[in-house]
């Protein structure tokens, strides 16, 4: 079925084999088009080639790939993109402990976060992730470098107590940050690292000053929450209750909550979290690569619960690749499901890298899908390499195959990827990346 909207500028479209829509019924069009106002930044036409009135013209013809959605990454430190390959193969607190923190303590900079950041968006871009979720120190060195480079960035000040006196002043310096107006490009979070690095104390205080905004401006709060059964037993034993119980009585255990992993959860802990109206980032691949577990995907979701994907970091997944991570949630959600193939299926993967990610950024009315009236955010995928054909499903084929490679990206309706090159100029000194993921 055709859709179309009133425009007064000037019109830009694409055409392919293959419009996946994410749309509330998953349609898929054939040899369709997509079509935005070039003034406004809004889709105003998705229809199938045959029906796109006829005083559109068409600009691009993609003979071989699929337009979806920008996809959008829920859960990031993007500058620890730096550190990809660092310490490998290492159990989640012993990497964190003996490893990482450490060497963010002797190389955090402003140098450090912005060369940092600019290799995990060149290399986000180059595989289709429009949007991303980011927790690190210096948040305003990473926008920085993703305001130029046109990609939608919402990030806070990572809060951690290292227990030398600090952890007032970084909840300081967050809540100032968050206090910054946002920008179609940038939206400022908090942050609180998790509950067994932030005290309980310090969570009320945050709580406290983002329950102060009130609902008509509303925060997100991004954590990280049930990752490993040692961290989940550990913090039990020193405080006597789960981090769910006391993100529940500080009060941010809400819709405004985005919980990274949410991988070892009782039902009673998941029913919880369904009825506060949290949101859980899945990243399996960080996940399996630190031996943390996997999370119960299908449960999560036939509980009610918004699912989305993140990757985390490159030093712990050790790629920033959206598509990989769809590949991995489905896979990884048949086994945890207790190996029924049914669960997360491909088309539930792609949703939850697209739409899920947008609901749980607060923009579903904006972003997540490619229909009449959202931003145009759209990525085009090559799908015509031999390990991607034959095309019977194209969903099937974006998520399980591994020869499909991003050619071009639109973020607001600018070209930030062509031809598989990322456009702007500043990423243009990082190395040259594999176009394929």
């Amino acid at each position: 079925m055709a859709a179309f909207a009133d425009h007064t500028g000037e019109t830009y479209c694409l055409r392919a084999p293959y419009v996946i829509t994410v749309n509330s019924d998953d349609q898929i069009i054939e040899d369709g088009c997509v079509a935005w106002d070039t003034r406004t930044k809004r889709i105003t036409h998705v229809c199938p080639t045959a029906e796109l009135p006829n005083d559109i013209r068409i600009d691009e013809f993609l003979e071989q790939h699929v337009l979806i959605p920008g996809l959008i990454n829920c859960h990031t430190h993007v500058a620890m993109t730096l550190l990809r390959g660092f310490a490998d193969d290492l159990e989640l607190m012993d990497w964190l402990d003996h490893y990482i923190w450490p060497a963010e303590k002797r190389f955090l900079s402003k140098e450090y976060i912005t060369l940092g950041t600019q290799m995990g968006v060149y290399e986000m871009l180059k595989t289709g992730t429009t949007c991303f979720l980011d927790m690190y120190f210096m948040p305003a060195d990473t926008v920085a470098v993703t305001v130029p480079a046109g990609i939608r960035c919402f990030n806070g000040h990572a809060i951690i107590d290292f227990g030398d006196g600090s952890v007032d002043g970084l909840i300081d310096v967050a809540r100032d940050y968050v206090n910054n107006v946002s920008t179609s490009l940038v939206t400022p979070v908090i942050c609180p690292h998790s509950c067994y690095t932030v005290p309980k104390e310090k969570l009320q205080k945050l709580a406290d000053a983002v329950s102060s905004r009130g609902d008509d401006a509303p925060v997100l709060t991004h954590i990280h929450l049930h990752e490993s059964t040692g961290e989940i037993a550990s913090y039990y034993e020193k405080s006597g209750e789960s981090a769910i119980e006391t993100l529940k009585s500080v009060g941010l255990l809400n819709r405004n909550m985005i919980a990274a992993h949410c991988v070892h959860l009782t039902e009673d802990e998941i029913s919880t979290l369904a009825t506060a109206g949290v949101n859980a980032a899945h990243c399996p691949r960080s996940n399996l690569k630190l031996a943390s577990g996997m999370s119960p995907v299908q449960r999560l979701l036939d509980a009610g619960i918004n699912v989305c994907l993140g990757t985390d970091s490159a030093c712990s997944n050790n790629s920033l690749c959206m598509l990989q991570e769809m590949q991995f949630a489905s896979l990884v959600g048949k086994l945890s499901s207790g190996s029924d193939a049914r669960s997360v299926n491909c088309h539930t993967a792609l949703r939850m890298a697209t739409m899920n990610g947008a609901k749980a950024l607060g923009k579903d009315k904006d972003l997540g899908s490619l229909e009449v009236g959202k931003i145009a955010d759209i990525v085009a995928v090559d799908l015509g390499h031999i390990g991607s054909l034959p095309v019977y499903d194209p969903v099937s084929a974006l998520v399980y195959t591994n020869e499909r490679t991003v050619s071009d990206v639109w973020i607001d309706g600018k070209r930030v990827v062509k031809s598989s090159q990322v456009t702007d100029g500043t990423l243009l000194a990082v190395p040259r990346l594999d176009t394929a993921c």
